[in-house]
């Protein structure tokens, strides 16, 4: 999903929860008009509807915006990847494999430079 479908889904659902805002914004004043007892259930039922719609649209929102931050990290991830293509686990072989031969070989003290008077000294 790219960036301009993001954004068009949540143009979407603001329009949509507006919608719905006006709609029973809209009912409650002809509920206010025809049956005047009952607007403190329909205020009510108002008050309710729009705050779990909006509850609803503030979480679509949140999945949105974690979404984005995971496709980002994990094409920052992808990169990292492509630019190492396999060299870190090739270079910790080679400097075990060196290590092993380190380790097997002889200790030579004919190879080591002797030291000088000044340095005994």
């Amino acid at each position: 999903m790219n960036k301009t479908e993001q954004q068009l889904n949540k143009t979407v659902v603001i329009i949509a929860f507006m919608t719905m805002a006006v709609l029973m914004v809209g009912g409650a004043v002809v509920v206010l008009l025809v049956n005047p007892q009952a607007i403190a259930t329909t205020v009510g039922l108002v008050v309710t509807v729009l705050g779990l719609s909006s509850t609803f649209a503030f979480q679509l929102y949140r999945d949105g915006r974690n979404r984005e931050v995971l496709d980002s990290q994990s094409a920052t991830i992808d990169t990292i990847q492509q630019q190492t293509n396999g060299n870190t686990s090739a270079m910790l072989s080679e400097i075990a494999r060196l290590s092993t031969l380190l380790a097997q070989a002889p200790a030579s003290t004919a190879s080591a430079p002797k030291p000088t008077q000044e340095e005994t000294s």
